[in-house]
């Protein structure tokens, strides 16, 4: 018999409730109805434990320090993390002032992004994610939607959302210098192309007028025509808008001066170009 109680073999020799000597591997004394635990046994569960938190430590420290190489190497399993995309978003959201107020120095984002990069074609494709950042003074998340045409990726919406107050725009950056107006010797008439919806048309011509200094004119809408629509597709024919607003607006058209926008709710495709769609 040991000093400590316990065998050898690590048995127990002695009730550890009531001091009873008990049998080799006895797991109940036979005075007290206590049950013997090994505490010895539990030990090596709570090492591996240990050992496999020491190892996702020394993971993420050297994740973090050498994440420039690793990253070509985990962009083809984990693509939308560590997409250039991703990357321009957190660039601009660096550089804007009214983003970092309140989230203060040593911005830092998360590792989970949500959302989809999907390319149609060599030349279109459309994404949009969403993920969480980090700063001194708080946290909040960022939004983005982008299409690709013709292999050129572009922003329609970046949004950085603090946690407490209003969101930013990032398209907007303000460190910008202040653009500078320029004069168009042409003027710019916006055509409504079929029945619109209230787009805020009628609030353009002062904006880009304080804005641009541009000279734009909304003009009545001109209706839609059977032959700018395509049925099977559901969609209106690029070229036949065009075509219809130079027969409705002969004058105009022909003025090296002006220039005709069409203006159209419904989604339209180029008939001489494999796109699904185009704006």
């Amino acid at each position: 018999m040991s000093g400590n109680g316990i065998s050898q073999d690590g048995a127990f020799e002695r009730c550890r409730n009531c001091g009873a000597e008990l049998a080799p591997g006895k797991e109940q004394c036979p005075a007290c109805n206590a049950t013997q635990r090994d505490t010895r046994a539990q030990s090596p569960s709570f090492g591996r434990k240990v050992t496999w938190a020491i190892i996702g430590v020394l993971l993420l420290v050297v994740a973090n320090l050498y994440h420039p190489y690793i990253t070509p190497y985990l962009r083809p399993v984990w693509p939308i993390r560590f997409a250039p995309l991703v990357g321009e978003a957190i660039s601009r959201l660096k550089r804007n002032g009214d983003a970092l107020k309140p989230l203060g120095s040593s911005v830092q984002h998360g590792w989970f992004v949500r959302g989809y990069i999907r390319s149609f074609n060599d030349e279109l494709g459309a994404a949009q994610f969403r993920f969480t950042v980090r700063g001194s003074h708080g946290i909040g998340a960022v939004r983005a939607r982008l299409a690709r045409v013709e292999d050129t990726w572009v922003f329609s919406q970046l949004i950085f959302e603090p946690e407490n107050g209003a969101p930013v725009n990032l398209l907007n950056a303000t460190d910008d210098p202040p653009r500078e107006k320029f004069t168009l010797q042409k003027d710019i008439y916006l055509v409504p192309v079929g029945v619109l919806p209230d787009l805020g048309l009628r609030d353009l011509p002062e904006f880009y007028k304080n804005k641009f200094g541009l000279n734009i004119v909304v003009l009545p809408p001109i209706p839609l025509e059977p032959a700018v629509q395509d049925d099977p597709r559901g969609q209106l024919i690029a070229e036949e808008i065009v075509t219809l607003m130079q027969r409705r607006l002969p004058q105009l058209a022909k003025n090296p001066k002006a220039v005709l926008v069409g203006i159209t709710n419904q989604d339209m495709y180029f008939r001489e170009r494999d796109w699904p769609f185009t704006y």
